[in-house]
């Protein structure tokens, strides 16, 4: 799956928007990782893409799945996303032209 084009930094800064709101309305435990948290937390430095570590059990990834689907605009592919959750504990999504991880330990 290859990402969309984000339109611009608020196109980037709605789609995060969108992918916490999921994750809150889903009552998942999460903490932004990455670029993002460097951002605010140390050096800024530019990122394409945001990481989230979450808490989600297995059998609620499907329904989170379809969340991020309707509500963020995401584009997964839900096998593919089980599968690397198995083999790497991450579901990659592209949210509005924005790569997301979830890293799901």
């Amino acid at each position: 799956m290859s990402p969309r084009e984000p339109s611009s930094p608020s196109g980037f800064a709605a789609s995060f928007g969108r992918v916490v709101s999921v994750l809150r309305a889903g009552r998942h435990p999460f903490v932004v990782s990455g670029a993002l948290a460097q951002y605010v937390w140390g050096i800024p430095r530019t990122s394409r893409g945001i990481d989230i570590l979450m808490v989600c059990p297995a059998i609620r990834i499907p329904a989170l799945v379809e969340d991020l689907v309707r509500e963020a605009s995401a584009r997964i592919d839900l096998p593919e996303a089980l599968a690397s959750l198995r083999s790497e504990y991450v579901v990659r999504a592209d949210c509005a032209g924005i790569p997301c991880e979830f890293f799901v330990p």
